[in-house]
């Protein structure tokens, strides 16, 4: 299937979207994981005189810790899971 519209990149946003190109080659939307932190790098740059840190850089160290969705969809079918989401919708 072509996409006509020529100015829009993303048809819908959520679930069965298409993110690709202006031609509209894409493929659906999915939920892929969660990402839980991504720990910084940090570096000191230390004065030659002093021999102390003068200043601190930080950047993304590019390591994230995610959970899988698979692991996410095992949660929610525990049955304390299905309990504790049927007592917060006020289903007994």
């Amino acid at each position: 299937m072509r996409n006509t519209n020529a100015h829009a990149e993303n048809r819908s946003f959520g679930t069965g979207s298409i993110y690709g190109n202006q031609m509209g080659q894409g493929r659906p939307a999915s939920l892929i994981g969660l990402a839980l932190y991504s720990p910084l790098f940090s570096e000191g740059a230390v004065s030659p005189t002093s021999g102390r840190t003068r200043v601190v850089f930080e950047a993304n160290s590019g390591l994230t810790k995610i959970v899988s969705t698979s692991r996410i969809l095992e949660v929610l079918d525990y049955p304390e899971t299905r309990a504790a989401i049927a007592r917060a919708l006020g289903n007994k």
